[in-house]
């Protein structure tokens, strides 16, 4: 069979498991439609040979986890200990456990051929998973991951058994840093490195990730370790110390489209940012106190207006004013004053805030617009609109 009519295959019958899986929320519950469905998928892979036979044979041998994890409910669970797929509606949690098991430890023994199957040739079939799959560089690979998520299941291992799972795990991802180089090399790295941090929160991940970019592996996926390292300095308000990272970035990998999130970190932190937030308990004729929060910022205008009409729109937008701001411009309103502020001095990239105060204004409703030179020189900052009422 050609390669072509093997994918075709796989893709239909995954078809037609989702709308069988699909189905059983509308049949009788003793239906045996997917017994009926897996006789099927063994049935049609009698005439595959070679590649194909073991490309097809691991890929279906997942139907049985897809179907358990869309469907199975632990309240069913007893000890019947069955392989018959024929029964697979009546399996327990215990079942599903040792079918899965059984099936990874004969995938495993085909690791050779697994090893010769690449991910690339057969990408149709992984539709969906292409950030990840891009990683994989053979079936093997694809096969050790989808292990690790078996051993990291909560639903089949106990607390314990999760405990003892943790080392072999590790091992896994050993083998696969060890068999791989490049960017698939650095991705298991970081995906070893990431379920590490899981297993203790104490671990230096700083450091871990200091370490990886020193290695002379190559490739360009060190820029999303840059990027992680750029996380962790901001969490620690070391923002310059991010930038550095940014800058090296940027510099040791030119080209990479992974830059895209390296900007996307730089301009969080660049950006000029104002925001304000008023008392919520407003009195006539006393000063209205607000906290500006501002980064990049050094000033800003505010507009007071005082309701005229429209206090229909004006209720709609007090109630969802970011996302409904067409009914700000429904509101018939008065520009009655404008308060120029000034905000303390901070150092570059820092966010702080500060205290401030708009001046008395009589009983009656109104509407403020802020505005700075800083935002508006800024592509991703628009002008935000705040509210307070007056209550007479």
């Amino acid at each position: 069979m050609m390669e072509a009519n093997v994918v075709q295959l796989i893709i239909s019958l995954r078809n037609e498991f989702a709308g069988i899986h699909y189905a059983r929320y509308f049949e009788d519950n003793e239906n045996n439609r997917i017994s009926h469905f897996l006789q099927k998928v063994h049935d049609s892979g009698e005439s595959l040979q070679g590649e194909e036979k073991t490309l097809y044979e691991i890929l279906v041998s997942t139907f049985a986890l897809d179907y358990f994890n869309a469907s199975f409910s632990g309240e069913d669970l007893t000890n019947i200990d069955s392989q018959d797929l024929s029964q697979i509606e009546t399996w327990t949690v215990l079942d599903f456990k040792n079918y899965i098991s059984e099936s990874f430890r004969k995938n495993d023994l085909r690791k050779e051929s697994l090893k010769k199957i690449s991910i690339e040739k057969y990408s149709l079939l992984f539709r969906g998973y292409e950030e990840d799959i891009a990683y994989y560089r053979t079936l093997q690979d694809w096969h050790l991951m989808r292990k690790i998520n078996f051993f990291s299941n909560g639903l089949f291992f106990t607390k314990n058994e999760l405990k003892e799972n943790e080392n072999k795990i590790l091992a896994i991802y050993d083998v696969l840093i060890n068999e791989n180089e490049g960017n698939s090399k650095l991705y298991f790295m970081r995906e070893k490195l990431l379920y590490l941090c899981s297993l203790d929160k104490e671990l230096n991940k700083l450091q871990q990730l200091q370490t990886i970019l020193k290695s002379d592996i190559d490739g360009d996926y060190k820029v999303l370790m840059m990027r992680d390292i750029m996380t962790i300095y901001r969490n620690d308000d070391k923002s310059r110390e991010a930038l550095e990272i940014a800058d090296q970035a940027k510099k040791q990998f030119p080209n990479s489209p992974f830059l895209k999130e390296i900007q996307y970190k730089e301009d969080l932190m660049t950006c000029p940012k104002l925001g304000l937030n008023f008392e919520k308990q407003i009195q006539s004729n006393k000063p209205i106190h607000i906290v500006a929060e501002y980064r990049n910022t050094s000033d800003f205008i505010l507009n007071i207006y005082e309701v005229k009409g429209g206090f229909k729109s004006f209720i709609k937008y007090t109630e969802d004013y970011r996302s409904e701001e067409k009914f700000y411009h429904e509101i018939e309103k008065i520009l009655i004053r404008k308060e120029y502020y000034t905000l303390p001095h901070c150092e570059i990239y820092e966010e702080m805030k500060t205290s401030l105060e708009i001046k008395p204004l009589p009983p009656g409703l109104y509407v403020a617009e802020f505005s700075s030179k800083d935002l508006a020189e800024s592509n991703s900052v628009k002008t935000i609109f705040s509210q307070y009422p007056i209550i007479k």
